[in-house]
Order: C-alpha cells, then structure tokens, then sequence
C-alpha cells in the first residue's frame, strides 16, 4: 500500500477554491490573446504553403497545442482544498500545500476576492515555521467559495484546537 507524504489523515471536508490565474482573469485579455494566436498562426501557415514549405503543417500541429493550454487555462479551476485530521491541504495538479493544525497559532476569516470571485478567505498565522523542510513556503491562506458551509470548515478548524477570529462582515 503507498502512502503519499502528509497524508493528513481521513478527508473531513473538500471543496474546489476559484481559478486565479492573473493574466487571464479578464475576458477581453483572453479573447485578444486567442484572436492574436490565431493571427499570427494563419500567417504564418499561410506564408508556409504559399513557399512550398516542408513542414507546411507544422504551424496547424501548434496551433491546435497552443489553443488547447490556453483553452486550459481559461476554463481551469482552482486548487483542491482539503481539511483533514491532521492538517489543511490545497493541491493544483501536483503540487501539494499543507499546514498541519498544531502549527496554526490563529485563523482569521474575512470576505475578500480570490482570482475574480467574492468569497470568504481564511488566512492563517503558523508557528515558529514559515517554511517546510523542502524550503518552500507553507499554507498560508484558502479561498471557500460562496457555495461551501463556511460555518462547517470554521467548526472543522476550532475542533482541533485552531483559534479562529472572523471579522463581521466574513
């Protein structure tokens, strides 16, 4: 049986934060971006077959790849987020952040905008160890969206020993 590093434990509570790539936040940027892409790839196929170009269908093989990321991209969610027994996850893809709950000193709650959505974030103050062992910065703040029992995670995180402050207008 593999177990991964952090396990965490049993999953208490799981939703999806919103998606929040900043360049491709705005639909006139992403319509732009695609209708250059196109431009510049029609040209250039275009200059390929008028030349008698060997790799004339090249350029369609890389467009279709290029569309296809930014197509990804534009319609991707965001991040796992996953309370266990143990800790407070968030995985995009492969990458794996967590915190567990005895390293929490305070949660605090506000309403604030993540990506492009409104939604609760909850921001953690950690103990003594702002970073894992590998160095790389640990779970500092999740979003949860309008749609997921906020007063359930905050119940989740008080159980186990979390202090938690939400501001009045959380």
């Amino acid at each position: 049986m593999f177990i991964s590093f952090n396990s965490g434990g049993k999953t208490l509570m799981k939703w999806r934060e919103p998606g929040q790539y900043p360049l491709m936040r705005n639909f006139f940027l992403r319509a732009s971006l695609v209708g250059l892409l196109l431009f510049v790839l029609f040209y250039v196929t275009k200059s390929m077959r008028e030349t008698g170009h060997p790799f004339k269908e090249f350029p369609v093989l890389l467009f279709i790849l290029l569309l296809a990321g930014a197509l990804y991209l534009w319609l991707s969610v965001g991040a796992v987020v996953r309370l266990k027994e143990i800790s407070v996850t968030r995985r995009l893809g492969k990458y794996l952040d967590f915190v567990d709950y005895d390293e929490i000193e305070m949660a605090a709650v506000h309403k604030g905008t993540y990506g492009d959505k409104t939604c609760s974030i909850i921001k953690f103050q950690v103990k003594d160890k702002p970073k894992s062992f590998l160095g790389k910065p640990r779970l500092n703040e999740i979003a949860v969206p309008p749609n997921v029992n906020l007063e359930q995670a905050l119940r989740i995180l008080r159980d186990k020993g979390v202090q938690v402050i939400q501001h009045s207008h959380a």
